[in-house]
């Protein structure tokens, strides 16, 4: 057994009842189970429960939770694509 690690920081939804945080949560049960690979970072992105100042711009929130995922000494940085994260689904401009 290699005693090098790969240290990871997960930046997804932990949200009680939801989906896509239960898959986070089974995804990173499973890669607990890996050798060579420890989680050593978990960062939910920005909501209104979550937000140090209701002012603060999105995208400001969003570089705050960045630096905090990788406050932690990590190789890599999983973000959990989810849409609402992201400010929802854009409309197409193309007619479709």
């Amino acid at each position: 057994m290699s005693s090098s690690s790969i240290k990871i920081g997960i930046f997804a939804p932990d949200r009680e009842r939801c989906g896509i945080s239960d898959y986070v949560r089974q995804l990173n049960a499973e890669i607990a189970q890996l050798d060579g690979i420890s989680i050593v970072n978990k960062v939910a992105p920005p909501d209104e429960s979550t937000a140090h100042d209701a002012s603060r711009a999105l995208a400001t929130q969003f570089r705050f939770a960045a630096r905090q995922v990788s406050d932690a000494p990590v190789e890599l940085v999983h973000v959990h694509h989810e849409y609402s994260l992201f400010g929802g689904i854009a409309r197409r401009n193309d007619g479709a």
